[in-house]
């Protein structure tokens, strides 16, 4: 139990030495969005040779990391299944295109009575779910 409680205040401090100006990459004004929808994304699915003889119904999860233009610089499956349905989610993910992530950045002083704030594109992990369904 002292160990986890010291993993805890070590990470609180390295929490706290982060630049104020980008401490909650995760909070945003503008979400990230896939050009055309998911709905594109899903059109080009193909069934995976490997699952050929399995009848699975299901979702992929993708976790991916858009820098601030809304290019995939990295992507990889947190939730899958196998069979070839993990690397088909992937290649569909790599071909997508996405819309930058926008957060508030404060311009005004921070002591000031009324706080102004303009949009920024920010870099963002999100998470693309990929559908699979038997027709």
């Amino acid at each position: 139990m002292k160990t986890l409680a010291l993993i805890i205040f070590i990470s609180t401090l390295s929490l706290s030495q982060v630049d104020d100006s980008f401490m909650y990459p995760e909070v945003y004004a503008v979400a990230p969005t896939i050009v055309g929808g998911l709905d594109s994304l899903q059109m080009l699915l193909n069934w995976p040779k490997q699952g050929e003889q399995i009848d699975f119904e299901g979702k992929i999860y993708i976790d991916v990391y858009l820098d601030t233009l809304g290019n995939l610089d990295s992507a990889s499956v947190i939730k899958g299944f196998g069979f070839g349905f993990n690397e088909e989610a992937l290649r569909v993910i790599k071909l997508a295109k996405f819309t930058p992530a926008y957060r508030h950045k404060l311009i005004s002083p921070k002591d000031a009575v009324k706080r102004e704030y303009i949009l920024v594109p920010t870099p963002i992990r999100w998470v693309v779910p990929i559908t699979f369904m038997l027709k």
